[in-house]
Formats: structure tokens, C-alpha cells, sequence
């Protein structure tokens, strides 16, 4: 990011009165001279545009992309406005929210998403997905729209155990922050950060 960049980020921010709506870390991320993030802090915030594109889809300005794609930054950013204080405002003035069954069906897909994924991670190896998704405890799970390969989950067209680990950790780290940020909508807390990314 330029130093212009970072000072019309701050003004926007300022322009905007967003200053409240920002959680501590949020702010002190923020406040931070350029350059001085730490490695964790600059992961952080760059994984959390996963959740902001659930944000911007609940308002129907952008669409998710694929469970194994992250999102645009720049067309994500351009949709709500950011940097650009009247397509901001227009976007507060007049929000319009997805219905809620809507928000219902998406949260059920990015939770049976990121349950197959974590557990992978866990416990790597192949399972009927589809059948454990129509079977399990806590089911049924809602797999629709998910691509499958010989009834498992496929990332980049591969089966989870055959997929690049490259291609498995983008889907798994997007999967949990779009899954977090659909939890805030559905129940909240009031703190963004503290919604629930369980599975």
C-alpha cells in the first residue's frame, strides 16, 4: 500500500464516521505507521476480504465466488464504495438485505463447506461426502452447489485428497471466514470478531 493510499484510507474512514464502528484491533490495524504490521497482523486482515464479500453479497452488491477462489479485491472494494465517500454513502443510505432464508441456505452450504475441509485437515483422507451429508448426527448437511468428485469434495477440480495443498489452504482459510461472517449476520454477536467459526 502507497503512504497516498493509507492517507485516503484514513480519510475516508474519517469522512465516513465510520470511526465508531471499528473494534479495537480494527483501529489499532488502522493506526499503524505504514509498514509496521506484523506478519499475523497483515495475514489477518488480508483473509478477512473472504468475510466482507458475504457482507457485500447479503447487500446484493457482489456475488461469492467459488468455494476454491478468493475474491477480487479491488472489484469487491469498487462495490461497496470504498474510497469513493459518495458510493459509500449511497450504499448506507439505502442498504437492502438478502431475504432471510437466503442468508439460511448460505449459512447451512459455507457450514457443511468448512466442516469437510477442517475435518481433512484433522483427519485427511476420502469419504463419502454426499452419503455422510445425507446421513450424519448433525445433518443433514446441504451440499448443494458444491463440486464433488467421486463423492467427495473437489478443490480445483481434484478430489480433497488429491487437490494442490496450495489450492486446499485457500479454500480451507476462505471457507472459515466466509463461514464466520455469514454466522454474524445470522446471530451475531454485536462484535464481528467474536461471531462463531464453529463446525
Amino acid at each position: 500500500m502507497s503512504r497516498r493510499t493509507y492517507t485516503d484510507v484514513l480519510a475516508w474512514v474519517r469522512d465516513l464516521g465510520l470511526d465508531d464502528e471499528l473494534e479495537p484491533n480494527e483501529w489499532e490495524i488502522l493506526q499503524r505507521p505504514l509498514g509496521r504490521l506484523d506478519q499475523s497482523q497483515q495475514i489477518n486482515a488480508t483473509w478477512r476480504l473472504e468475510g466482507l464479500v458475504v457482507l457485500a453479497w447479503a447487500l446484493g452488491r457482489f456475488e461469492i465466488p467459488p468455494h476454491d477462489q478468493l475474491v477480487n479485491a479491488n472489484a469487491l472494494w469498487r462495490s461497496l464504495g470504498l474510497m469513493n465517500v459518495a458510493g459509500a454513502n449511497e450504499v448506507l443510505a439505502k442498504p437492502t438485505l438478502r431475504p432471510r432464508p437466503e442468508f439460511a441456505a448460505l449459512r447451512q452450504r459455507l457450514f457443511a463447506l468448512h466442516w469437510r475441509l477442517r475435518n481433512f485437515y484433522l483427519h485427511p483422507g476420502v469419504m463419502d461426502f454426499a452419503e455422510y451429508a445425507r446421513t450424519c448426527w448433525f445433518g443433514p448437511l446441504d451440499v448443494s452447489g458444491l463440486p464433488l468428485v467421486e463423492s467427495d469434495l473437489a478443490v480445483g477440480g481434484e478430489r480433497l485428497d488429491r487437490a494442490d495443498p496450495d489450492a486446499f489452504a485457500t479454500a480451507h482459510g476462505a471457507a472459515l471466514e466466509r463461514h464466520h461472517a455469514v454466522n454474524w449476520l445470522w446471530e451475531g454477536p454485536r462484535l464481528y470478531s467474536q461471531a462463531s467459526e464453529a463446525t
